[in-house]
């Protein structure tokens, strides 16, 4: 299947809010309810889609953020295959990447002290550590989304993309409920409000004013579609940068905003100064980017890590 122009506006919609009902989806794209209904199937039948999550600020839960990139020794196929179970089932685990580079593995962890992630290291590094090669990790403060423009233009926006920024937020009131409904829609973000109503045993009333809250107070940021970007035609890497000085990081985040490759920008406290993700479909787009970079200001060094794919991908 070769994706035509509403199939790449379809998906770029979807990149704003994965959650958009179908009607909606269709008059965006001008296109009847039907019509968008089976385009919409045929793009997760196809692989192109293969799932929805909900991006959750889970600092204002009272969480932060912790990043391992970790390189694997003495290790094979099933040696792999067992440390990536073990870290699917622990709940302090929400992000579980497979990378090629420097690293072979990317795993987040959300706790909400340091205490808990010590725990966590610990235990890890007691069962794995003689399949441990080179580990850095970072304490991960905050994070901007952007949306996916290169899908339907591969040029600069006159404006800067609308973004979902997670952390770096005061802890709001929720209670247990709030945490259930959260549960369920982390990694379906196009759950209906009467499937969780019933799973829930919740009036959907109640469900729908719970969801608008979590919305309006900016628990939940935002949804998105998982893509299988090789399907499109991109490849994902991310980029750390080390700084000569720090005096031009807004004029980089500003730089970052307009550029329709650069997805996210991650603020961690480690050695990188400046770390970007993007997604390109040339080797030509990351020198571009990177030679942009560099006239705006001088860099130490950095390091680029290819994405491959998520093992596991839950914002809660």
């Amino acid at each position: 299947m070769n994706l035509d122009l509403t199939d790449k506006k379809m998906l770029l919609e979807l990149d704003k809010n994965g959650r958009i009902p179908v009607s909606h989806l269709a008059k965006k794209l001008r296109i009847n309810q039907n019509t968008a209904q089976y385009r919409l199937k045929k793009l997760e039948d196809t692989g192109y889609i293969k799932g929805y999550y909900t991006i959750i600020d889970n600092s204002k839960l009272g969480y932060f953020g912790f990043r391992i990139y970790l390189r694997l020794a003495n290790s094979d196929q099933e040696i792999d295959t067992e440390i990536h179970n073990y870290l699917i089932a622990l709940t302090e685990v929400h992000v579980l990447s497979r990378l090629e580079g420097n690293y072979d593995l990317a795993i987040m962890c959300w706790v909400k002290t340091i205490y808990e992630f010590y725990e966590f290291w610990n235990n890890f590094k007691e069962k794995f550590k003689k399949n441990m090669g080179r580990v850095q990790i970072a304490i991960f403060t905050k994070v901007i989304h952007f949306d996916r423009n290169y899908l339907v233009q591969n040029q600069k926006n006159s404006e800067p993309p609308k973004s979902l920024i997670v952390g770096g937020s005061p802890e709001v009131q929720f209670d247990e409920r709030d945490i259930k409904i959260l549960k369920i829609m982390s990694n379906n973000a196009r759950v209906s409000v009467l499937e969780i109503s019933k799973k829930l045993n919740m009036p959907a009333k109640t469900i729908a004013y719970r969801i608008k809250q979590l919305e309006k107070n900016d628990i939940i940021v935002g949804y998105k579609p998982l893509l299988n970007l090789e399907k499109i035609g991109y490849k994902y890497y991310k980029i750390n940068i080390v700084l000569s000085e720090t005096i031009k990081i807004r004029e980089l985040i500003e730089f970052a905003k307009y550029n329709p490759f650069i997805t996210y920008i991650d603020f961690t406290i480690s050695q990188n100064d400046f770390e970007i993700d993007i997604e390109v479909s040339t080797r030509e787009e990351i020198n571009r980017i990177m030679n942009e970079i560099k006239n705006i200001t001088k860099i130490t060094d950095y390091e680029e890590i290819t994405f491959r794919e998520y093992i596991k991908l839950v914002y809660f």
